[in-house]
């Protein structure tokens, strides 16, 4: 009980430092430095009442940096993984990600696009089968108090499971 209480103060306070490290000019987070900053109050550390730098100082040379360091990073990488949605080519961002990628000729055989509605399929399928487990089990524990015969919890999960798929 303690550590969940001292998990959940954790979890409060980084929201807090995100939060005090948004400034009007800059609405980036840094979240290394709330990190940081969590973890030295953690520790019992004292928290620096200043803010950050890198929250404060204009970020474009640093994003610009990012950017132009990409195809390393993107060449150096196993497999690029695409979450695609019909969204997916509207953002700059992600159509420079894939064309650097595939650039290289390797890089073809090592990107996988996965569509994002196949979450919402299987959270569906996996529902359906715990439906059908649960009515199994519920079928099941009526027939051993019951004390039926096989063929009888047979007929009986017939009736309950097969009107319930077809509606």
């Amino acid at each position: 009980m303690i550590m969940i209480m001292m998990v959940m103060m954790m979890l409060m306070m980084m929201v807090m430092m995100m939060v005090m490290m948004m400034t009007a000019n800059n609405k980036e987070m840094v979240a290394h430095e709330t990190l940081w900053a969590c973890g030295s109050s953690w520790r019992g550390q004292p928290v620096p009442d200043a803010v950050p730098q890198s929250s404060t100082v204009p970020q474009s040379r640093l994003k610009q940096r990012g950017i132009l360091n990409l195809p390393g990073f993107l060449l150096s990488s196993e497999k690029l993984v695409i979450l695609w949605s019909e969204h997916y080519f509207s953002r700059l961002w992600c159509v420079f990600e894939m064309a650097t990628y595939l650039k290289d000729p390797s890089g073809r055989e090592r990107t996988q696009i996965i569509p994002v509605k196949t979450g919402a399929l299987l959270w569906l399928s996996s529902a359906g089968w715990y439906v059908l487990c649960a009515a199994y089990n519920v079928i099941y524990r009526s027939a051993e108090v019951a004390r039926l015969s096989g063929d009888d919890v047979l007929e009986s999960l017939q009736s309950v499971a097969l009107p319930a798929i077809l509606d």
